[in-house]
C-alpha cells in the first residue's frame, strides 16, 4: 500500500508497474551491486567517476550508483518507489523509478531527451505521476509537462499552449 499526503494511490501504482513491464526498459540486470561503507572513501574522492553509473547487461542504460552506508531494512519507508531524475555525467536527464526496497531500477526512459522534477501530482483529487521535459539551458528550459495517466492510457504530454512549449 503506497499513500503519499494522506491518499492512498495503491491502485495507480500498480497500474503504473503493470504497465512498465510491458516496456523493454523494464526489469534489466546491472553489473555491480550498492557501494557500501566499506568503499565509503573511495567513493567521495572520486574513484568511481564523478558521477557513479550503474551498467546493466540487458540493455544500454545506465543509472546512479548509490552510496550506502549501512543497509537497514527495517528503518526504511514503507513506501514502495523513489521517483527522481538524477543527472549523469554525459548523458541526457530521464524520469527514473527505483525500487525503495533494493534500490534496483525500475523505470527509465532515456528517449525523452531530457526530464527531471518526477514526483507525483494530484489533478481534481487524483494522483498522476508527472515529469517535466525538455532542453535543459542552465537555470530556464525549454519544453513542457509529461504525466501518466492511470487509466491505461500510458503517458502523454501536457502543454501550457497548444503552440508554445512551457517552462513548467
Amino acid at each position: 500500500m503506497y499513500s503519499f499526503m494522506g491518499f492512498n494511490i495503491a491502485i495507480t501504482i500498480t497500474i503504473l508497474l503493470f504497465l512498465l513491464s510491458n516496456t523493454p526498459h523494464y526489469q534489466v540486470r546491472a553489473d555491480a551491486g550498492l557501494i557500501t561503507s566499506v568503499n565509503y572513501d573511495t567513493f567521495n574522492i572520486g574513484g568511481f567517476g564523478d558521477w557513479p553509473k550503474q551498467h546493466y547487461h540487458s540493455s544500454d542504460l545506465t543509472s546512479p550508483r548509490f552510496l550506502v552506508n549501512k543497509w537497514n531494512e527495517s528503518a526504511t519507508s514503507n513506501h514502495s518507489h523513489i521517483f527522481m531524475s538524477p543527472t549523469l555525467d554525459g548523458e541526457e536527464k530521464s524520469p527514473m523509478i527505483f525500487s525503495a526496497k533494493d534500490l534496483s531500477l525500475v523505470y527509465a526512459d532515456p528517449t525523452w531527451h531530457g526530464g527531471s522534477d518526477t514526483k507525483l501530482q494530484f489533478y481534481n483529487g487524483k494522483p498522476h505521476l508527472t515529469f517535466w521535459s525538455g532542453i535543459d539551458f542552465q537555470g530556464h528550459g525549454s519544453g513542457g509537462g509529461c504525466e501518466f495517466v492511470s487509466w491505461g492510457c500510458g503517458w502523454s504530454r501536457v502543454s501550457t499552449d497548444r503552440r508554445w512549449r512551457g517552462d513548467m
